[in-house]
């Protein structure tokens, strides 16, 4: 698994949508209707998926914060920094002022927060195991 944070992936589909126009404008857009076992339509929206995407993302990179090595502070270090644009971005862009890039912001916090706690956690038992 490389150091990239998943995050960052998930930020730059955001930024490339809204480059071209797609988002914000589309994010209440329901691109499909499943039908239900119950008789009930659900209706995602655009918005609704990319707050899936976020949620995979931050299951992954909770499974890569188990891992112990040399690079995973440096990870730690660069889910940081795309927390912070996160932030910046979320604070100062007209175009991330929806609840969609808040909850989005809310994850990557999640994960700086988590991962780092995951790998103390991690590096410590591997390092009373070591004894």
């Amino acid at each position: 698994m490389s150091i990239t944070p998943l995050f960052a992936f998930v930020l730059l589909g955001y930024l490339l949508l809204q480059w071209i126009g797609f988002f914000p404008a589309h994010l209440n857009y329901v691109p499909i209707a499943i039908a239900m076992p119950s008789g009930g339509i659900m209706r995602p929206t655009y918005g609704d998926w990319l707050i899936v995407a976020g949620l995979l993302a931050l299951a992954f990179e909770t499974f890569k914060a188990t891992r112990v090595s040399d690079l995973s502070i440096i990870e730690r270090v660069i889910s940081t920094v795309v927390l912070v644009v996160y932030i910046i971005m979320w604070l100062t862009e007209p175009w991330a002022s929806n609840s969609y890039f808040m909850i989005l912001t809310l994850m990557s916090f999640l994960n700086v927060v988590g991962g780092f706690t995951v790998t103390y956690a991690s590096a410590k038992a591997s390092f009373s195991l070591s004894k």
